[in-house]
């Protein structure tokens, strides 16, 4: 995914790999700081090599930040990488396409 990215691009993964910052602004203890500084290191890694940067965001039930990113969205902020679209007919195609692992971003199922 971060090969894709243009130079200076970010990352922002609510799935992914925590970091050292995550932890810090959890108030987790040093070595747990630590800790995800090592496991998010070669991601990290991969990014600068790539130029591009990646960050943790741990999502929280609210609407607050559900309203943030909605207006991410409408503003082209934040945009999805889209890796292909199936009629609401090909659901099953389109899980079958999922579960090959050979998509390179978001599978998208139009209803209507």
């Amino acid at each position: 995914m971060l090969k894709i990215l243009k130079q200076g691009g970010k990352v922002v993964s609510v799935a992914g790999m925590p970091t050292k910052d995550f932890a810090k602004e959890m108030g987790l203890s040093w070595w747990k700081q630590f800790a995800m500084g090592l496991i998010s290191a070669k991601i990290h890694k991969t990014a600068h090599n790539y130029g591009t940067s990646y960050e943790f965001l741990f999502m929280k039930p609210s609407g607050k930040e559900l309203n943030i990113i909605k207006t991410w969205a409408e503003v082209s902020k934040l945009r999805p990488i889209i890796d292909q679209v199936f009629a609401f007919d090909d659901t099953q195609k389109a899980l079958e396409y999922s579960e090959s692992g050979r998509a390179k971003g978001k599978i998208v199922i139009e209803m209507g």
